[in-house]
C-alpha cells in the first residue's frame, strides 16, 4: 500500500492502493495492512474487478472511508471493523457492485451517514445499523440479492428511509422500521419479498412504489 503522512502523523490509504498482486492474470490480489493510525480510506483507493481480498480489517482510527473506496470487487472477501472505531461516515459508492464482498461486520455506534449506495450490489446477507446513524443515501442497499436480515441497534435517529434503499433486495421478508423514522421514500422496499413490516405511527410519508 501507499500512504499518504500529513503533519499531524496520521496517514491517509491513497487512491489505488492495493498490493501483493500474485499472478500476471490480476486472479488473485490481498489488500495491504492497514497502519493502525489511519484515519482515513481515501476516495477510489481499493478499486478493481477480480479481486480476492480476503478479510479486510478496518482499524478503529478510521474516521472515513471513502467515495468508490471498495468498489467493483468482485473477488470474495468480507470486512470487519474493529472494536471502538472512530467512524463517522460511509462514503457514496464505497462498496458499490462488490459482488463478491460477504460480510460487513461491527459498524460502530458513532457512525453518522451512510451514502448514496455505499453498499448496493454486494453479496451481503445482515446488516446491523447503529442507532448513531442520521441519514442513509438513496440506494444505500440496492441490488443487495442475499440480503435477508436489516436491524436497526437501539434507540435510532434515522428520521428517514431513502428511495430505493432496501430496493431489490429479493430475499428480504422482514422489516421493523425504527420509531424515529417519519417517512419512507420512494421504491424503498421495491421488488422485496416482504411478508411482515412494522410501520411505527409516526410515519408520515411513504412514497411511491415503496
Amino acid at each position: 500500500c501507499y500512504y499518504l503522512r500529513s503533519n499531524d502523523g496520521t496517514f491517509t490509504v491513497l487512491v489505488g492502493a492495493y498490493s501483493n498482486a500474485s499472478d500476471a492474470n490480476n486472479r488473485q490480489y490481498f489488500v495491504c495492512n492497514l497502519l493502525p493510525d489511519v484515519k482515513v480510506i481515501g476516495d477510489s483507493a481499493i478499486v478493481k474487478k477480480n479481486l480476492s481480498l480476503g478479510d479486510i480489517f478496518i482499524p478503529k482510527s478510521v474516521q472515513y472511508i471513502g467515495v468508490l473506496a471498495f468498489a467493483d470487487n468482485t473477488g470474495n472477501f468480507s470486512v470487519r471493523i474493529e472494536d471502538d472505531s472512530a467512524l463517522t461516515e460511509i462514503g457514496a459508492l464505497a462498496f458499490i457492485n462488490s459482488q463478491g464482498m460477504s460480510a460487513i461486520e461491527n459498524l460502530p455506534e458513532g457512525l453518522q451517514a451512510i451514502g448514496v449506495s455505499a453498499f448496493s450490489g454486494t453479496g451481503i446477507s445482515s446488516i446491523r445499523i447503529p442507532s448513531t446513524v442520521l441519514t442513509c443515501g438513496y440506494g444505500a442497499f440496492r441490488d443487495c440479492q442475499n440480503l435477508r436480515d436489516v436491524t436497526f441497534l437501539g434507540q435510532s435517529s434515522l428520521a428517514d428511509i431513502p428511495g430505493a434503499m432496501f430496493s431489490g433486495c429479493a430475499r428480504l421478508r422482514q422489516i421493523t422500521i425504527p420509531a424515529s423514522v417519519t417517512s419512507i421514500g420512494q421504491e424503498a422496499f421495491l421488488g422485496c419479498d416482504l411478508s411482515e413490516v412494522y410501520i411505527p405511527s409516526g410515519v408520515q410519508y411513504v412514497g411511491d412504489g415503496a
